[in-house]
């Protein structure tokens, strides 16, 4: 991602629309390893886990740009998306004009959401669009996540 050279909220705005339109995917990063764990962890999320629902792929949280639910550029000229990962939750990105990529800020999970049910609907939706590769994907990672939860209740 190249750095960005806003200086007013509606050259921010106009930066924004303009990357979100020419991305289909939504890439962000973690400041930081342990910010990383620590804001997943609390809210009983792993990272096996986003990688399971093919959200993390080598160091980023990824998804589709049809994820956003909102798009905002704040008074300190920073950019700001809501992904949301339905049954999983929320995820806040932000960028500062001198940044080189978006940093995930915030995760809010869903209420009464998993990510069994995340991958579920995600299956129904790969269906829907004939996304084959991205269902069996799916598919393997939540039959080896029951397999796995069955061999622990045996035990």
């Amino acid at each position: 991602m190249e750095k960005a050279d806003w200086t007013n909220v509606k050259e921010a705005e106009v930066w924004l629309k303009r990357w979100i339109q020419s991305n289909l995917l939504v890439k962000a990063k973690f400041d930081t390893k342990h910010a990383r764990q620590r804001m997943l962890e609390r809210r009983g999320i792993f990272l096996v886990d986003l990688k399971d629902c093919g959200i993390w792929w080598d160091g980023y949280i990824q998804m589709h740009r049809a994820n956003i639910i909102h798009k905002d550029v704040t008074e300190k000229l920073e950019c700001v998306i809501k992904l949301k990962a339905n049954k999983l939750g929320i995820f806040i990105l932000k960028k500062n004009a001198s940044d080189s990529e978006f940093s995930v800020v915030t995760f809010y999970p869903a209420e009464h959401g998993s990510v069994e049910q995340y991958m579920i609907e995600e299956i129904e939706v790969a269906k829907k669009w004939g996304q084959e590769k991205k269902q069996k994907m799916l598919e393997r990672n939540l039959q080896s996540r029951r397999h796995l939860t069955n061999k622990k209740m045996e035990r």
